[in-house]
């Protein structure tokens, strides 16, 4: 009696111990690990229950089981948590790739442990137009090597979701964590993309997105180097960043004070030929500055020939008109000019001199935004701006024109709602 007493509960811790050690070989532990190094069970358990969706057009979206919290820790994914084994830009399959550095590990589950939501926001739009499925498996083998949950939010294409712009942002904060509104004085973003300069053998920064899309949302920045190896191996690179010198700083707008008063009708009928590039708010100027004149755009009446024919035509009916078009050359200039001095009326020339970033940055603006009367359904190409800026040829009197004035970014004044402002002033390319 005594000694079955003394063997059984010998027996059953056994038995006990022998499951677990089974449940440990099944769960992927190497015999013989200690227990510390078991990744977290319930987050092994939703790699192999995860489901990737799709809630708005041209994104994914996957919950590892991310705990909701005041306290979100954004990470951009490539050359931030990981980078490929075999050293190209694009990673060959879903098995090329390892972690940044060592250290990423260990200071993920630090945060996980403490109490941050963690995050990826990534740009993906090589897979815009392709089968997301390597891009899904690798994310997955990623999160099981790390054993804690996080979500992942991934932007396929050009739109709202593409970061420096806000959109996996604000999904997250209406339907990926729980009605919990972040506390941005404890939320931090980490990304390699911070427009650093090259030093010796290391390459410059290809963007500075990762950078602005901290700034948007008004939370702490840092780079994967001052986040998981500290501000002093950081500082050790040589490589600052600033989050006040940009090309372009649309935080700035507004705020050149009113020399655009300048611009307006001069009280008699004339024609206004407005020279400059796309996106640089030409069709607005037009609208705002000079009211009731008949307005001439190519992008309405389709051929520069329609577009004079219109010119002439309200001239000839006493009305004064304006050219609201790129009108980058003498030669397109001319038409207009010809029609004026054949109704005998003065003609004067606007010129948007203006850098060359708020031309990019508008034309997202106008992208983006389908409130505003300027709305595009699509960006217009780049090499179309660039075009404009290489081949311009400003306007002089000497062509004809009784009057040149001149629009500079410091004479630019945003428009619109107090949410199209606060979209025009956020960074968005």
């Amino acid at each position: 009696m005594s000694s079955s007493m003394n063997h059984g509960p010998q027996c059953e811790a056994r038995s006990t111990r022998e499951k677990e050690a089974a449940k440990r070989v099944a769960d992927g532990v190497p015999e013989g690990a200690p227990a510390s190094k078991k990744p977290v069970a319930v987050a092994a358990n939703y790699v192999a229950e995860r489901v990737w969706s799709s809630p708005k057009p041209e994104m994914l979206m996957c919950d590892y089981g991310a705990p909701h919290s005041e306290v979100v820790y954004g990470f951009d994914m490539d050359d931030t948590l990981i980078s490929t084994k075999s050293g190209k830009t694009f990673a060959a399959n879903s098995d090329d790739w390892k972690w940044w550095h060592d250290a990423v590990p260990g200071k993920l589950r630090e945060f996980a442990k403490a109490g941050a939501k963690l995050v990826i926001f990534t740009n993906q739009k090589g897979f815009r137009d392709k089968s997301t499925k390597e891009l899904t498996d690798k994310i997955d083998k990623v999160q099981r090597d790390l054993g804690t949950p996080f979500l992942v939010l991934a932007a396929l294409g050009n739109d709202g979701f593409r970061k420096p712009r806000t959109g996996l942002w604000d999904l997250l904060v209406s339907e990926a964590n729980g009605g919990i509104a972040p506390d941005l004085e404890r939320c931090r973003f980490v990304g390699d993309a911070a427009g650093r300069p090259a030093l010796k053998k290391v390459k410059k920064d290809f963007s500075d997105t990762d950078l602005k899309f901290a700034l948007n949302l008004g939370v702490a920045f840092q780079t994967p180097e001052e986040c998981f190896l500290g501000p002093e191996a950081a500082t050790a690179t040589g490589r600052p960043y600033s989050t006040t010198t940009f090309a372009f700083d649309p935080r700035s707008l507004g705020k050149g004070g009113a020399a655009a008063a300048k611009i307006g009708p001069s009280g008699k009928q004339e024609l206004i030929v407005v020279v400059g590039p796309p996106g640089s708010g030409k069709s607005s100027m037009a609208t705002a500055k000079f009211p009731g004149y008949a307005r001439a755009n190519q992008d309405t009446l389709k051929t520069k020939e329609k577009c004079i024919k219109a010119v002439a035509d309200a001239l000839k009916a006493g009305k004064s008109a304006i050219v609201d078009n790129q009108n980058k050359d003498k030669a397109t200039r001319k038409g207009y000019l010809n029609a004026a001095k054949a109704a005998g009326v003065p003609a004067r020339a606007v010129l948007l001199e203006v850098p060359k970033e708020l031309c990019f940055h508008l034309n997202c603006y106008r992208f983006m935004n389908k409130r505003s009367p300027e709305h595009r359904a699509e960006t217009v190409p780049d090499m179309v701006i660039h075009g404009y800026f290489k081949n311009v040829e400003p306007p002089t009197k000497e062509e004809g024109f009784a009057d040149v004035l001149t629009v500079t970014m410091a004479d630019f004044e945003p428009r619109g709602s107090e949410e199209d402002i606060a979209l025009m002033k956020s960074f968005l390319c």
